[in-house]
């Protein structure tokens, strides 16, 4: 070991005058190395230190599989390494991989083609009716009630429309629901049969008995929102002409233009002549 630091000494005194060092500190230097290669003893053989390499790795890998398990439920789950030649970006993309493979949720295209939809107007009225019956006064299964049609507040009071009839027909049927008797005053003492059909309801009064036992009226007005009709509905004394109930409420737009008349208004109507 002597003869390999001696050896070794020129070239270490070369550089030390380049790089500015002093030989001072080469000559400390070198005895510090030969005593610590004297104090290390004889070398290992090779296959010996390969030997404990070999048991060291080993327990490392045990031991990193024991750090990384966890047991629950009595089942080790051990948790899966990234390996090392796999990147960010190759990650990114599997998982954006994956759920461009995930199925779509089911999408409803009832608005847009006309579908059916999963309410009407019946379902809208159903919960007017309940905010009514809330706070009714009065109104009994003895207190026959009448319901007319719906008007728009600011049009005329003497004109509804397809809308304003089906609402007062759906209150119709909500009102019997409730166990309150409800007159139909439309209905003519007689059938009229004819080859178009056979009819007993009827729009004019002519048709129709002057005198009905109504003592209560349901009516009420509705008001275009931008997004829907408000309505207000209201059971009235027929009498007194005071409230006895209230309540409001609101229809969608998608709700109320659901409704189709049986005749457009491009279309012509064909008489038999004479």
């Amino acid at each position: 070991m002597k003869q390999i630091i001696y050896a070794i000494a020129p070239i270490l005194v070369i550089g030390s005058v380049l790089s500015g060092c002093k030989m001072t500190d080469l000559a400390a230097m070198a005895p510090a190395k030969s005593s610590k290669a004297r104090s290390s003893g004889p070398a290992s053989h090779p296959t010996e230190t390969t030997r404990a390499l070999s048991v060291d790795h080993a327990k490392q890998v045990s031991k990193n599989k024991a750090t990384t398990g966890s047991t629950k439920s009595g089942v080790a789950s051990v948790t899966k390494q990234r390996p090392s030649n796999i990147d960010d970006r190759q990650l990114v993309g599997e998982v954006t991989a994956k759920e461009d493979m995930a199925p779509l949720p089911p999408v409803d295209l009832s608005r847009f083609y006309g579908g059916p939809l999963d309410k009407n107007i019946t379902h809208y009225v159903r919960g007017i009716m309940h905010d009514l019956v809330a706070n009714l006064h009065y109104v009994n299964d003895k207190t026959p009630i009448g319901v007319t049609s719906f008007i728009f507040l600011d049009g005329a009071y003497d004109k509804s429309n397809l809308l304003g009839n089906q609402i007062a027909e759906s209150f119709m049927h909500e009102v019997h629901q409730f166990g309150i008797p409800v007159i139909d005053y439309k209905t003519t003492d007689y059938i009229r049969v004819t080859e178009s059909g056979d009819f007993i309801f009827s729009r004019d009064f002519l048709d129709l008995k002057e005198s009905q036992p109504i003592k209560y009226v349901l009516a009420g007005t509705l008001v275009k929102h931008r997004s829907g009709l408000i309505v207000n509905a209201r059971i009235i004394g027929l009498l007194s002409k005071a409230i006895v109930a209230s309540a409001q409420g609101f229809i969608p737009s998608a709700i109320a233009e659901s409704l189709m008349p049986s005749v457009s208004k491009g279309e012509v109507s064909l008489v038999q002549g004479e």
